[in-house]
């Protein structure tokens, strides 16, 4: 496909510039993009009412069949045949690509993607290499008009292809009440719009340094075949270079520098070139600029704009991004267009220097727009997560909240630093929680030297009545406890007698309710049985609940003691409490370096660990996952992502931990795509120890059809809002 695209640019431009000189280009430009965008909303249309892995195969022999007719008659209406070739090129060269990866984009899912987009960008970067070298050839042997008929073959052979290629895995057709208008879909969604503008913007800059070089070629090089030899060698040379941008800097780009990063390289360097070009206008300094341009934007641009498109649904792809792709690149085309005609009518002596002038100057429009894009990119996947789970209204949709730029300043901290965080902000909680306890202990003293005699008075009898309320919360008799539980002279000194019975199945609810009667004042003594490894497993499991009945920093600094105790179960309930405590008072939520710091610390136990941790069942539901999905998901998943939910948002969590156990390849690559770009990379390789390199939980040894039957069984308790618990 790409060796067609770069032939046929070849051919184009050297028979236009044969038969017209290179001031009429503008004017070309401006009919081919009015015509291509007309032909993109019609190939939008077209997409909502059959797939594109039906649609693009077509697309591809149509073109076969003109460019046959074209060479019919050139020999006897040649002028006529370049405008035809150049309106063709300009209609049916993009509309083609971007079928082409609307097919790819509906059969990798987003994770996958990230891989796939690489390699296919390679074999890209080396067809135009191999289309440059044909159409050279072709002109060399026979003559300049051959190479129509070798387009002609190249689509034909496309078609083919992409037929065949899009049969592996291809998507039904969207219903009759998803048929949307693709510009309403671009106007509803400010995601879409930023991608159109991004597009638009670097084609204008595209369309400035592309005539800067045909006009200088026009000016050195005269006949078809000179023009097609130096045409040939630039998109062989910039293919080559390319190719080798592509091959071993794509993937190591997208790791390493994000898509925004990756995405700004292009403007960037054409920023550096084109301002020393606007000094320098030689043929050679405009090669150089051009040249930059173009291997940038087929390689390392490419990859990162069909990554954008990832998150966004198939409803809302299919309409809108042959607009975006096409119209919204011959938008560009019109504007680059227009501008050139602009500074001809203005200072046509200076046009090659203006030109190249003006694109540096757009560069900095083009880095704007990948700025804004590159905050907006993890909320659509968040939004893309949602509507993964569950069916929602678009006025449903809540984007998450994207940490990315924290996470990427996390990038590299390894375990000793981890751990040296998590001890700071202990000792940091520890010491504010002794700060409280002092003032909490003056303030009784203060109330107690006013209580006088009347109080030395009942301590008598007060004693007594106590005396005999702990021989019976000691005896084992459940009804001597139930009266002493129900007594209103049961004191607060009385608590870890009573916290003996918070696990005894008929008893537990008095004796919670009596516990969390005292108030806050037992949280110290809540707090040494929950670290006391001598106190049975279910009482600990079930003293965190109690210690976020109150919303204070004693009892949060409890629970996040709890955090480091060596039973899971013990550490398990902490999180879920803790948890529901930050929720109610947000004030209490520890740092997010410390939180990330202890679920790296979990993520990294060893398999059997990660496998076989359980904890009790206390019976106070789960921060994530209702009843339905606990059943699927492993313990130790399940508290790493709830310390996590206090850092990002709770609901797209709790989509992540349902996408990675789904048997959806596409649920799973949005939610391992959407981690991979909150998460530091340390927690990121931690976790996809359990992850396959196709994105599937390894725990899974079921068949898709009961994989397939249990994902409809727990989507019902997912479809109304989870504000509890």
């Amino acid at each position: 496909m790409i060796a067609q695209q770069v032939a046929g640019k070849v051919t184009r431009d050297a028979l236009f510039l044969h038969y017209f000189p290179a001031t009429a280009l503008p004017r070309a430009v401006i009919l081919a993009s009015v015509l291509s965008i007309a032909g993109s909303l019609i190939f939008s249309r077209l997409l909502t009412r059959a797939t594109p892995a039906w649609v693009v195969p077509r697309l591809f022999g149509l073109s076969a069949v003109l460019f046959a007719l074209e060479w019919a008659a050139a020999g006897e209406f040649p002028q006529p045949v370049a405008v035809a070739l150049y309106l063709h090129m300009g209609v049916f060269g993009l509309l083609v690509i971007s079928g082409f990866w609307s097919v790819v984009n509906e059969t990798f899912d987003p994770h996958a993607a990230k891989r796939a987009v690489g390699r296919i960008g390679a074999g890209a970067a080396f067809g135009g290499v191999v289309g440059g070298v044909l159409a050279d050839r072709t002109a060399a042997l026979f003559d300049v008009h051959a190479t129509l008929l070798l387009l002609a073959a190249l689509h034909a052979l496309c078609a083919l292809g992409v037929a065949r290629f899009g049969r592996a895995r291809e998507t039904g057709a969207t219903s009759e009440a998803e048929r949307v208008v693709g510009l309403a879909v671009i106007r509803s969604t400010p995601y879409l719009q930023q991608i159109a503008w991004l597009v638009a913007v670097a084609s204008a800059v595209a369309g400035l340094l592309d005539y800067a070089l045909k006009a200088q070629a026009d000016a050195r090089y005269h006949g078809g075949e000179d023009l097609v030899g130096f045409f040939a060698a630039f998109y062989t040379i910039v293919g080559v270079v390319g190719f080798l941008v592509q091959r071993f800097l794509a993937v190591p780009a997208l790791r390493r520098l994000g898509l925004g990063g990756t995405l700004a390289v292009l403007p960037i360097s054409i920023f550096v070139t084109a301002t020393a070009g606007a000094v320098v206008t030689r043929l050679w300094a405009i090669v150089a600029v051009r040249a930059s341009e173009a291997l940038l934007a087929n390689s390392l641009f490419r990859s990162g704009l069909e990554l954008l498109y990832t998150p966004v649904a198939p409803e809302k792809k299919r309409p809108s991004k042959a607009i975006i792709d096409v119209a919204a690149q011959r938008g560009g085309d019109l504007l680059g267009a227009g501008l050139v005609l602009l500074i001809l009518a203005v200072a046509p002596q200076e046009g090659v220097r203006a030109s190249v002038a003006l694109a540096a100057a757009l560069c900095l429009v083009t880095l704007y727009v990948v700025n804004r894009l590159h905050r907006g990119y993890v909320s659509q996947l968040a939004e893309s997560l949602r509507r993964g789970v569950i069916t929602l209204d678009s006025q449903d949709i809540v984007d998450a909240t994207t940490a990315r730029t924290l996470a990427q300043t996390r990038v590299g901290m390894d375990r000793p630093t981890l751990l040296r965080e998590v001890e700071r902000y202990r000792a940091q909680w520890l010491a504010e929680a002794e700060t409280e306890r002092v003032a909490a202990d003056a303030g009784d003293h203060g109330d107690s030297d006013g209580a006088g005699a009347d109080a030395a008075g009942s301590a008598a009898s007060a004693r007594a009545g106590l005396a005999g309320l702990a021989r019976d919360l000691l005896s084992r008799d459940p009804e001597k406890v139930r009266s002493a539980l129900a007594s209103e002279a049961l004191d607060a000194r009385l608590a870890a007698l009573v916290l003996r019975w918070i696990a005894h199945p008929e008893l537990r609810e008095a004796a919670a309710a009596a516990l969390r009667g005292f108030g806050p004042r037992i949280i110290g003594t809540l707090e040494d049985a929950l670290l006391d490894a001598a106190v049975a497993l279910p009482v600990r499991a079930r003293i965190p609940s109690l210690l976020e009945s109150w919303p204070e920093r004693r009892s949060a600094e409890a629970l996040l003691r709890g955090l480091e105790e060596p039973e899971f179960g013990v550490r398990f309930w902490c999180a879920q409490s803790l948890a529901r405590l930050v929720r109610t008072a947000p004030e209490l939520r520890p740092e997010e370096d410390f939180l990330f710091a202890l679920a790296l610390r979990e993520a990294e136990v060893d398999e059997a660990a990660w496998a076989s941790q359980e904890v009790p069942d206390v019976h106070s539901g789960s921060v994530l996952l209702d009843p339905p999905q606990r059943t699927r998901v492993q313990r130790t998943a399940e508290h790493v992502f709830t310390l996590l939910s206090m850092v990002l948002d709770r609901d797209t969590l709790r989509f992540s931990l349902f996408g990675l156990s789904s048997a959806d390849p596409n649920l799973r690559g949005t939610a391992i795509e959407y981690l991979e770009n909150v998460l530091p990379d340390a927690l990121n390789r931690a976790l996809w120890r359990y992850v396959g390199r196709d994105g599937a939980v390894t725990r899974s040894a079921r068949s898709a059809e009961e994989l397939a039957d249990e994902l409809q069984r727990t989507i019902s308790p997912l479809v109304g809002r989870r504000s509890r618990p």
